[in-house]
């Protein structure tokens, strides 16, 4: 850790100079309201700028990791998901959120740092990386792979036994560090591996193993069998996401997927950060003393009372049918930000500060979600508008064929009823004008013609004039007009 107090309350003369513009968070403040059902994500934006300079301004730490975004042009938010998700992921899996509702919670934490392509998402895990510096790193880092593949990274070949026999298979056990960090530059990785009917068991997999639920599976070989008991792994993601790709997670909405993200901006439209220098790095280790341990082996987060009674009230609702179900799953992802925060400034309990800014943090991430979303309706509503253009080109070429094809067989028409002398096939006198079965007669060689759209375009074009008398079939004549190119009849 850095020599500076992380947990002491910031004032203007404790910032940099070019950090003193912050406002400084006090426990007093509440988080945001959740978002409604229809923002306002203007307004929510401009708000977010407050939240930022809140959260920013909190402590040494949090001021520290956005002069190092500033100093290095990405956004202080995308670093921040970084850091906290590189922080989780070195905390040992026996170390749990308690049992609130149902059993203990697991701390694994899925980050989506969203821009477009090359907007800073890469920058801002690198940053995250430089500025706060992991003393003694045991978590792996590793990349999208199979339900089965991300499984390995936990396990390893147990050692031989001596005394079995030289072809004798080695089950898989786990690492001593069974800890990992996966990285995916853009969430279309994860979603190609979705994609794969042969991968099928990713999406369940690591919906599962973000609670830190057992994953396990089977084969007939011994070191083909995968098998991770609930809460004996860490798993923590960080993923860039394009908001026009960002389907990937929020098609999952049923399963609680987007819920169980972070979401944090890689890009800022109101970005007026000065140039600024790069600050002293944050040293951080793992918290040498913590509670004892409890009797079967965990050690558990401690809450303040706000926010175990919002995570009860959130469950009652759930139970009584009433509100949004999912809501326990964003509330838990508010418990994993508070730990990660808590942990990051040297802490081993979630404090009402720390329950208080994690709601900030959470704000941001409904915003940034919905603007996702947002993107995803603009995206679906624009590929329709294509459709209907491309639907309308094509009837209209089907028109103009059709209409090439009656002109066509007019001119056929025509021929017949305009012959010098009588056709072969005609049976009405001379003068007497052509009736259907001349028609029929015309179109002979082209099968499905249609007669009707023949006749009415010979109409149409004074080819042929048709006459009737009473209730009589109507004949048909020459017209006052002839096709191009053809001699008198």
């Amino acid at each position: 850790m850095s020599d500076r107090d992380p947990n002491k309350q910031v004032r203007p003369d404790d910032l940099p100079p070019e950090l003193r513009h912050l406002v400084v968070w006090t426990p007093d403040d509440e988080p945001p309201e959740d978002l409604p059902e229809a923002p306002d994500l203007d307004e929510l934006e401009e708000s977010s700028q407050s939240v930022a300079a809140r959260v920013f301004g909190a402590t040494p730490t949090l001021a520290t990791i956005r002069q190092a975004a500033h100093a290095r042009l990405v956004v202080p938010w995308a670093v921040l998901g970084a850091v906290l998700a590189r922080v989780l992921a070195e905390v040992p899996p026996h170390v749990v959120l308690p049992p609130i509702v149902g059993s203990d919670a697991s701390l694994n934490l899925a980050v989506a740092v969203v821009g477009p392509s090359g907007g800073g998402k890469s920058g801002a895990t690198g940053c995250a990386a430089d500025v706060v510096r992991i003393h003694d790193r045991h978590a792996q880092d590793i990349g999208p792979g199979s339900g089965e593949g991300i499984m390995m990274a936990f396990l390893e070949r147990a050692e031989r036994d001596p005394n079995a026999d030289a072809g004798a298979q080695r089950e898989n056990v786990l690492k001593p560090h069974p800890l990992a960090l996966l990285h995916a530059d853009e969430i279309g990785q994860i979603g190609a591996i979705q994609g794969r009917s042969s991968q099928a068991t990713f999406g369940p997999i690591i919906r599962t193993m973000l609670t830190g639920g057992p994953v396990a599976s089977s084969a007939v070989e011994v070191e083909r069998r995968r098998r991770l008991p609930a809460n004996s792994y860490r798993l923590c993601v960080v993923a860039g996401v394009q908001p026009k790709l960002s389907d990937v997670l929020l098609s999952d909405t049923d399963a609680g997927t987007p819920q169980r993200w972070l979401w944090l901006p890689a890009t800022d439209t109101s970005w007026d950060a000065p140039p600024t220098d790069w600050p002293t790095p944050i040293r951080w280790e793992f918290p040498r003393h913590w509670p004892d341990h409890d009797p079967d082996g965990r050690i558990r987060f401690t809450l303040p009372d706000e926010a175990a009674a919002a995570i009860r009230e959130a469950r009652i609702r759930t139970l009584r049918d009433e509100g949004d179900p999912l809501d326990g799953h964003r509330l838990l992802t508010r418990e994993k930000v508070a730990a990660a925060l808590a942990l990051l400034h040297g802490e081993t309990s979630i404090t009402s500060q720390w329950w208080a800014l994690a709601g900030l943090v959470m704000h941001r991430s409904d915003v940034t979600r919905a603007r996702c979303a947002a993107a995803l309706a603009s995206k679906a509503e624009a590929e329709q508008r294509g459709r209907g253009r491309l639907d309308a080109a094509r009837e209209a070429g089907a028109r103009e064929a059709r209409t090439d094809e009656a002109v066509k067989h007019a001119r056929l028409v025509w021929r017949t009823v305009a012959a010098v002398p009588l056709h072969s096939n005609a049976k009405h006198a001379e003068g007497a004008g052509c009736t259907a079965r001349c028609i029929t007669h015309a179109l002979r060689a082209h099968k499905g013609a249609d007669k009707g759209a023949a006749v009415e375009a010979a109409l149409d074009l004074a080819w042929i004039e048709s006459r009737s008398e009473g209730d009589a079939q109507p004949r048909y004549f020459p017209g006052a007009s002839q096709p191009s190119g053809e001699g008198a009849a």
